[in-house]
């Protein structure tokens, strides 16, 4: 059985990052809020291997600049556990491309799964970030 110290220690350190997540800055006067920049299904889903990950609800996606795509020098990928899974759409890409350029810290939630959709419309991706 774990020492009481022990579980201790281990609440405090998820405790801290779920303040984190939620904004706690440690500064009572100054508390960030969490802002959804927007939402989208995840563009190239059936060209890549998205397909072969189980996606959840509430998966996050890495986000990475592709300045040398020779389709879309805006182009955001997606990836989950280092697995491309697709695209952030070309007509969302302008403005998350330059939060993404100055380092503004921007998280691709997965906020829907829907299997019997076409590949598509089948993961809803939202865009969450802080003020």
């Amino acid at each position: 059985m774990p020492k009481k110290s022990s579980i201790y220690k281990s609440f405090i350190k998820l405790f801290r990052i779920f303040l984190e997540f939620v904004g706690f800055t440690g500064n009572r006067k100054e508390c960030t809020k969490i802002v959804v920049y927007n939402k989208f299904y995840i563009a190239g889903y059936q060209y890549y291997k998205g397909s072969s990950l189980a996606l959840r609800v509430e998966d996050i996606l890495q986000m990475k600049r592709e300045r040398n795509n020779k389709y879309d020098i805006k182009a955001i990928a997606l990836f989950f556990r280092g697995v491309k899974v697709g695209f952030v759409p070309q007509r969302e890409n302008g403005i998350i491309s330059s939060l993404l350029d100055q380092d503004i810290k921007i998280y691709a939630h997965v906020i829907k799964v829907d299997c019997s959709r076409p590949t598509w419309e089948r993961i809803l991706v939202e865009l969450r970030g802080r003020l």
